[in-house]
């Protein structure tokens, strides 16, 4: 299968497109810069482009099934590039008929409608006051999904760690405020809903099993 993958040098991405690769996948990363290559593969397409850019959009998802964004907005300048992936991506692939979509995403971000305890309002409440801008941008990204006609998947995941261990689970229920997932987890709950078409319009919660 051709997955084509936002955010493929980030600690996710990386961690993702190996796996990808060793699973036979073929990989095409849409990168900003490549002066930090990926990875080495026959089976590993590397684009410089720009999610800002149409047609370099419409270049990283020729032929590919699949559409992965690991992206995050954290390091950038503007606070918006996951919002802004999505809005740009969405009509591209509904025009080229790619229907699966598949992000990664804060644990704190709401869905349009979505009902929340009082522990979730605090801790919405307190996000937005140490990362307004982000929470926006990740429930800008929700929406946006929400909208379309795609088959999209969002996991919304607690902070990440880089212990080895593989279990998780993924479901409707939330974290508490103070949970952890390791990486790895993330990566291969990524893994499954690449390879296994479930889950569809939703935005599960990641939480260790």
């Amino acid at each position: 299968m051709q997955i084509t993958l936002l955010g493929a040098s980030g600690k996710i991405g990386r961690q993702l497109t190996t796996v990808l690769l060793e699973r036979g996948h073929t990989v095409v990363a849409l990168v900003h810069s490549n002066n930090n290559p990926i990875s080495s593969s026959d089976k590993l397409c590397v684009i410089t482009g720009d999610v800002h850019n149409t047609q370099d959009i419409v270049t990283a998802l020729k032929g590919s099934e699949v559409v992965v964004s690991c992206l995050g907005s954290w390091g950038t300048k503007s606070k918006d590039i996951v919002s802004t992936a999505t809005r740009n991506l969405i009509p591209v692939m509904e025009e080229m008929r790619i229907k699966r979509f598949i992000s990664v995403t804060g644990g704190g971000a709401w869905t349009p409608n979505e009902k929340l305890s009082l522990l979730q309002k605090g801790n919405h409440t307190l996000l937005g006051i140490i990362g307004k801008p982000i929470l926006r941008d990740a429930e800008e990204h929700l929406r946006l999904l929400s909208g379309s006609t795609l088959d999209w998947t969002a996991i919304r995941s607690p902070i990440m760690t880089d212990k080895d261990t593989a279990r998780y689970h993924l479901s409707t229920t939330p974290p508490a405020p103070w949970a952890t997932i390791s990486r790895h987890a993330v990566v291969l709950a990524l893994l499954h809903l690449i390879e296994n078409n479930d889950m569809l319009k939703s935005a599960p919660y990641i939480t260790v099993k």
